[in-house]
């Protein structure tokens, strides 16, 4: 179940699914601290067990970069989760990233294929908002896909996110050859991440927010977070309505749209010029 609901937005040249002759090196802390779970009451409970991408990945027979995931955990120990002291909805969006040098990328890019998880939260009391480190990616965030994509020709994005984020750090490169949003999927989020990775699960997910090249682009924006009130100048024009309608030119991926490789396990690319059918 943790598998089902990721999309494959992106896979070029076949870098998905990862197989045993792949040697990958994965990036970004929460491949080890791996979101399960948004804030609230959804996220505030005790669970049995957790369980993360990397391990998913060995798991599944992946050879993984053990001086890359030993550098990680070494960090990890010194700049643990912050989980904000456990209060209510007080957990930050995103976590403190490790820095990953130019230095770091390139000795690891003995392996092959490179892995890069961006985590975010958010959910009851917590709602994301356009900010680095909740909709935005952080300064280092940019300068570890920046370093990565310098020393790696096939980079995989892993998004555990709760929502939607900026994507434009896809139009940097084209060394980014599949961009992955996993979501969170609970205790065996980090399992299921990996099942997708390497083939083990199908990818069955939709995209349920059409994205759009920037935030602005969305009709809510100008209006959204009112202290006193809202306006909902979309009248019936909301979501996916809007941009088929006014500004399909603005949109990155549509929601809920079939991929045009149905029949495919790793379709190659989902194409914003794809129509959605009207409802």
């Amino acid at each position: 179940m943790a598998a089902q609901g990721a999309v494959l937005l992106k896979n070029e040249d076949a870098v998905l699914p990862l197989t045993v002759d792949d040697r990958v090196a994965v990036f970004g802390r929460c491949h080890k601290d791996y979101y399960r779970s948004g804030t609230g009451s959804g996220g505030a409970v005790n669970v049995l067990y957790t369980t993360n991408l990397v391990d998913g990945l060995r798991g599944n027979g992946i050879t993984v970069n053990e001086m890359l995931s030993a550098s990680y955990e070494t960090w990890i120990s010194s700049h643990p989760f912050d989980n904000g002291e456990g209060g209510w909805a007080c957990e930050p969006w995103c976590q403190l990233e490790m820095p990953v040098t130019q230095t770091l990328a390139a000795t690891a890019a003995d392996s092959n294929k490179a892995v890069v998880v961006i985590g975010r939260t958010a959910g009851e009391d917590r709602d994301n908002a356009a900010t680095e480190g909740s909709y935005y990616l952080t300064s280092t965030e940019k300068e570890m896909l920046h370093n990565v994509y310098s020393h790696f020709k096939n980079v995989i994005v892993v998004l555990n996110v709760s929502n939607i984020i900026d994507m434009n750090f896809m139009q940097n490169s084209n060394h980014i050859k599949a961009v992955v949003y996993a979501w969170q999927g609970g205790m065996e989020g980090g399992n299921g991440t990996a099942d997708v990775l390497t083939g083990k699960e199908v990818f069955q997910g939709k995209l349920t927010d059409t994205t759009a090249k920037k935030i602005t682009d969305y009709p809510a924006d100008k209006n959204h977070g009112g202290k006193e009130k809202n306006v909902y100048q979309e009248d019936i024009y909301v979501g996916y309505r809007y941009f088929e309608t006014f500004a399909r030119d603005t949109v990155l991926y549509h929601s809920a749209m079939d991929y045009p490789t149905r029949n495919s396990r790793y379709p190659t690319a989902v194409s914003a010029d794809t129509k959605m059918p009207m409802c």
